[in-house]
């Protein structure tokens, strides 16, 4: 056989859940009397920071915690605080009026605390009052409190304050006498003392009353009222009585059990409980909880969880909690004595899978050993059953014994404790007993399944089952006799047996998500309300017969079937409650459902909210009301007959601190309404602190705040205590927050309203200061704008003025530019008129000379018409740049280009012209004589130069092109020995309105808008264009253009 353990280990560690174990009962009720370890929660020295002795404790009426040591100690359940106070060498007791003040005794010094103008608790010292300044009081250790009168005292003096006339009455105690203690009874203070026993305090004296030689010499510690007129009296060495100060009676010693605390031991201060329970605290044993008998129900020591066992005194408040307050520390505990628990100190080492009680004793199943609870509530192991996980427990009806289903096999336990095997070698997960056949038995072994019965006092193995393989984990058996098992990966296996062939079943189907089920991991299957029920993951799950199909069962709300909440085990009791269980406690949902008179189902879970969070290995549920879980953290049981405690009760969420700024603490009063800060606009950042002094499991209170004015809606429940808001405008605002506990009671709501004021510059008097501003600099404008406007006006009629001589003068411009572009234009058509003359001359002449056929000279005709025709083209191209240059059309796009590339393409155009008239063209021009320039530009201005030359120089002549640099600049010039230019002609040159027709040497027509066309383009790049010239000896045109690269070398051509 294979071996499990590692198997399974590995899938609880996967799943974190442990098998289910479902119980159900015989007729046994044996009513469990298990004392476990009490739930107690333990603070140190580390947490509330301050001497680890404590010696008592109260709880204002706010519900704050008030401990004293060598200081007094304030803790709200979620920070400690120091009362400040410089008087408190070492606080003794602490007891509280009707009014809720809290009077304090200590070392020479007593007094009260009240709260200062910052919310904060403060002491008030009374020593003040003292009639002798010079009494050493020594250690005050009890104080007593009437309607009229408090009463503080220490082993010499007893002290009577009594706050309405604010005077202090002093008894000293007779020589070799001393003071013990008070009975308050029946609004009247007695004080207990060593030589004169009881007295009564009437009218500033000590009389003495019946009983007294009874407290003759005796050392008492604490009285307390259990019944109206009886007191528990506590002797610390002779034991504890009962007093009636009516009856002339000595006082009775109480039980057995109160004795037994009381051997080698030394009582301290106790207290009185609910239900006339009341608990004894000592400074060897811990403490001890009582019945009204005196009956021990409860210890709290070293040995289950207490810091130590020395303890000065107990407390109980309001929220059912004890609060020790012992020589290391502070122990709290619930007064309800319904919850206790087992684990590894306790002697439980393992993992607990498995619960039963069997015989009126508890038996538990680890991953390891088999163990069971004595009658001294002592962890035990069963001895005889093998190392291994002990997965379940049955008790058959057949016999007196117990079997216990191991992975080494399955054996049985008899009323002796005595261990038999039944049969070894299975690993059984599960036992089930037949509801057909009783002395039936179903069970796994190694994912299969197996049965066996129990015949003639013998168990009988009936072996494997055919068709069933799998890891099997809990089984359940219909009213049909139908077998339902519920598999780890598999969903549910359905099988209908054959009892003439009790291992090969007539069928077996398996239900999963095909059949309803939304996982392959029922977790365990119940039977609720007459219906077969699985408990999944997504809640309850119920078999339709109709449909053979899964369904969720909603029965019981919605919650419990869509999906919310997860559910590991089910039971329905007896009594009609139903346990739910989830696989793991970390959403705190153990509870019952409890039948309520309108037909319906409470759902009842605030018990458990004590519980720790664990994953929960097993549930097992007593007819009588007991409850065990178990798992990883041990066993908690929960008895429902024990719980006392009030889960609805009411609570305080406080604010504790409001800041704002860096530092400034607002104010803050114990009454809410009427907390109200009015602040500066410079406080507007605040932090608020809040609390809520609830004592059960109170680091997971729950808060959840608004501020009124700026949160739209209150903030979802956190453990957050504290709020910042940053930069809150001028205006109203009210600070909202309430606590939500563990049971979910949601606390009343703590208030605290704001107001911020407006900055400065907001103020009404900020306001009247801008209108007043605003007003004069309205009336400023005013005249200003007067001003302007005379001035505006004054300017145009400046301005209509100048307009008006610029329109005469452009007027004037316009007339003189028509008429000079009339001129022009008619010396162009002149001009036009003699090219086109020729050329339509010649081309009749030609026209009759080749109709004649006479073609004699044809080619000189020709060559004519070409040049008048060339003419005629240079003079259009003229005009059209000319034209294009006035109307802005010209496009102007500078570039870097060699300029003697530009020369060179130029001079090509004319050698032919100039060769007509045997003219020489030269070039002086060095490399590399690089522009930025417009290049057609820059190409017209060359071709027109050249032109001009060619055209007024005589046959034979020279024309000359160079260039030179000169700084920024490159100087080109186009010089020639023709016929030059008169002076007076000179200054006319680049003028439109001057300008006139030229006739070259060669009878060549010019209009002269060649050269405004250079001018133009040359002042377009920036440079000048300018002439010199002598008659008769020739004319040298120059212009500039930026320069771009250093020149090489020249070259004449």
């Amino acid at each position: 056989m294979r071996n499990l353990d590692l198997e399974n280990l590995k899938r609880l560690l996967i799943y974190s859940i442990i098998s289910i174990q479902v119980v159900f009962f015989n007729s046994q009720l044996t009513i469990g009397q298990e004392i476990g370890y009490p739930i107690i929660r333990n603070y140190t020295s580390k947490e509330f920071k301050g001497d680890p002795q404590i010696i008592c404790s109260i709880q204002d009426d706010r519900g704050l915690m008030y401990f004293g040591s060598d200081k007094l100690i304030e803790y709200d359940g979620v920070s400690w605080r120091d009362v400040s106070s410089k008087e408190i060498v070492c606080a003794y007791d602490l007891k509280k009026d009707k009014n809720g003040k809290i009077y304090v005794a200590a070392i020479d010094e007593f007094g009260y605390l009240t709260l200062d103008s910052k919310g904060k608790t403060t002491y008030v010292s009374l020593t003040h009052l003292l009639p002798d300044a010079k009494i050493k009081l020594g250690i005050l250790t009890s104080i007593a409190i009437t309607t009229r009168n408090v009463y503080f005292q220490s082993l010499e003096y007893t002290l009577q304050y009594s706050p309405n006339n604010g005077e202090v009455s002093v008894f000293h105690a007779e020589n070799g006498d001393a003071f013990n203690g008070f009975i308050e009874y029946k609004d009247s203070c007695y004080v207990i003392s060593k030589k004169n026993g009881i007295q009564k305090i009437e009218n500033n004296q000590l009389k003495s009353i019946g009983q007294s030689d009874f407290f003759d010499h005796k050392s008492f510690s604490k009285v307390l009222q259990i019944k109206n007129s009886t007191f528990l009296v506590t002797n610390a060495d002779k034991g504890v009585y009962l007093f009636n100060p009516e009856k002339n009676v000595n006082p009775r010693q109480m039980g057995e059990q109160l004795n037994n605390f009381l051997s080698d031991n030394r009582l301290s201060r106790g207290s009185m409980l609910s239900k006339g329970n009341f608990i004894l605290g000592s400074k060897n044993k811990g403490a001890a909880l009582f019945d009204p008998e005196g009956k021990l129900l409860q210890q709290f020591s070293e040995d289950n969880q207490l810091q130590n066992n020395f303890i000065f005194s107990t407390y109980a408040e309001s929220g059912n909690n004890i609060w020790m307050n012992l020589n290391n520390g502070i122990s709290k505990t619930s007064q309800s004595q319904d919850l206790s628990y087992w684990n590894k100190t306790s002697g439980l080492k393992n993992s607990v899978v498995s619960i039963y009680r069997y015989n009126g004793i508890i038996y538990i199943g680890t991953f390891v050993k088999t163990y069971y609870i004595d009658n001294k509530n002592k962890i035990n192991e069963v001895k005889g059953i093998p190392d291994g996980i002990v997965w379940c427990f049955l008790e058959p009806t057949q016999n007196k014994s117990l079997l216990v289903g191991t992975k080494n096999g399955v054996y049985q336990i008899d009323p002796n404790k005595k261990v038999s095997s039944v049969f070894k070698g299975s690993h059984a997960m599960f036992l089930y007993q037949s509801k057909v056949n009783p002395n039936r038995y179903f069970s796994s072994d190694d994912e299969s399944f197996i049965s066996f019965r129990f015949e003639n006092n013998k168990w009988i193995l009936e072996g494997r089952w055919n068709g069933i393989k799998d890891d099997i984990r809990l089984i359940q058996e219909d009213e049909n006799g139908e077998l339902w098992i519920c598999t780890f990966m598999n969903g549910l296996i359905r099988v209908t047996p054959d009892y003439n062939n009790i291992t090969i079943p007539r069928s077996v189907r398996y239900y999963n998500q095909n059949k309803g089920l939304k996982t392959l991991m029922p977790l365990s299957i119940s039977e609720i309300r007459n219906k077969l029920v699985v408990n999944t993951a997504d809640g309850f799950y119920a078999y339709n017969k109709v449909t053979d199909k899964f369904e969720p069962y909603c029965e019981f709300g919605k919650p419990f079937c869509n999906g919310d909440r997860s559910i590991l085990y089910s039971q329905e009791m007896p009594d009609g409650k139903i346990w739910v269980c989830p696989s793991n406690n970390e959403t705190a949902d153990i509870g019952y459902l409890q039948p309520n008179p309108k037909g319906g189902y409470d759902w009842i879970y605030k018990p458990f909210r004590l519980f720790p969070h664990f994953s929960l290995g097993v549930v097992y549920i007593e007819p009588t009301g007991i409850a065990w879980f178990g798992g990883i953290e041990g066993v908690f049981r929960y008895d429902l007959n024990k719980d006392t405690k009030d889960y609805s009760q009411k609570f305080n969420c406080l604010i504790r601190n409001v800041t704002c700024g860096q530092d400034s603490v607002l104010n803050i009063g114990p009454d809410n309404e009427k907390n109200f800060a009015k602040l500066s606009y410079k406080f507007n950042s605040m932090k608020f602190e809040f609390a809520a002094p609830f004592f059960d499991n109170e680091d997971r209170t729950l808060y959840s705040y608004k501020l009124e004015g700026f949160d739209n809606q209150w903030s979802e429940w956190s453990r957050q205590t504290q709020k910042e808001y940053t930069y809150l405008q001028e205006g109203e605002y009210k600070f909202m927050v309430k606590a939500l506990n563990i049971y979910d009671v949601e606390s009343e709501t703590a208030t605290f309203q704001i107001r911020i004021l407006p900055p400065f510059y907001k103020t009404w008097w900020a306001y009247l200061a801008y209108c007043i501003a605003i007003a004069f600099i309205i009336h400023g404008i005013v005249r200003l704008n007067m001003i302007r406007l005379k001035k505006e006006k004054q300017k145009l009629e400046e301005i209509v003025k100048q307009r008006t001589s610029t329109i005469e003068e452009q007027k004037e411009k316009l007339e003189i530019a028509n008429s000079t572009k009339d001129k022009f234009f008619g010396i162009i058509a002149h001009d036009l008129k003699s090219p086109f003359n020729s050329i339509i001359g010649l081309s009749e002449v030609l026209i009759d000379q080749i109709k004649e056929k006479d073609y004699e000279g044809i080619d000189k005709y020709a060559r004519i018409i070409g040049q008048s025709s060339q003419r005629a083209m240079d003079l259009l191209m003229n005009l059209l740049e000319w034209s294009r240059s006035q109307t802005g059309r010209m496009e102007f796009n500078p570039e870097n280009f060699e300029l003697v590339d530009l020369i060179d393409e130029n001079k090509v155009l004319f050698d032919e012209i100039a060769a007509q008239k045997a003219i020489t063209i030269k070039k002086v021009l060095p490399h590399n004589l690089v522009v930025f320039a417009d290049k057609p530009m820059i190409s017209t201005v060359l071709r027109n130069l050249i032109s001009n030359a060619i055209k007024f120089t005589r046959q034979d002549g020279e024309i000359i092109i160079s260039a030179e640099k000169r700084g920024n600049e490159i100087f080109i010039s186009v010089c020639d020995n023709g016929v030059g230019i008169s002076t007076r002609r000179i200054d006319n040159l680049f003028r439109l309105d001057k300008s006139e027709s030229t006739t070259g040497t060669a009878k060549e027509q010019g209009t002269g808008l060649g050269l405004i066309l250079c001018k133009e383009f040359i002042e377009k790049h920036g440079g000048k264009i300018w002439v010199e010239s002598e008659e008769e000896k020739g004319s040298a045109f120059y212009f500039t253009l930026p320069y771009h690269a250093d020149p090489v070398k020249e070259t004449i051509v």
